[in-house]
């Protein structure tokens, strides 16, 4: 065999022995183990408070759950999403339960604020760089909080 062919194959072989060592993505790995957001619970905020979150089911306080734009559409868990990035970022969207093009950018805005990475889905990744700061009401007073623990 020639000098050339044998290089070309070991890179080949190479390239192929590094891709099959490579992890999988994190949003692949995140929607493959973790549950889609099917509810809202309220949970305890990062100030001791209680605040309504997206959860894998009613009432379960499970947090750690994905609302993806393929996946979920009119349900209450988006509409509490839509709810907070209007309070809380001063967004305008349309509280209409729709993870539609607009509520997928303005994750993605907020993303890149709060320096996780950008993919434009809501779940525990984005939770745990507390880039989502919930609604919480104390008294009379709203303000926007973190997960306790995220």
């Amino acid at each position: 065999m020639k000098p050339i062919r044998l290089f070309l194959i070991a890179t080949a072989l190479a390239v192929v022995s590094v891709a099959a060592s490579l992890p999988a993505s994190a949003s692949a790995a995140t929607s493959a183990s973790t549950p889609i957001c099917t509810g809202t619970s309220v949970v305890g905020g990062g100030d001791g408070g209680l605040i309504v979150v997206p959860t894998a089911g009613n009432g379960t306080g499970k947090w750690a759950c994905d609302l993806l734009p393929s996946t979920v559409a009119g349900l209450a868990p988006v509409e509490r999403l839509q709810i907070d990035l209007n309070d809380c970022f001063d967004f305008s969207l349309a509280v209409d339960g729709e993870y539609g093009q607009h509520t997928y950018d303005a994750v993605r805005t907020v993303q890149a604020m709060e320096g996780v990475p950008v993919d434009g889905d809501y779940g525990p990744v984005t939770i745990r760089g507390d880039f989502f700061y919930l609604q919480e009401n104390t008294g009379n007073v709203t303000e926007c909080t973190t997960i306790a623990g995220a």
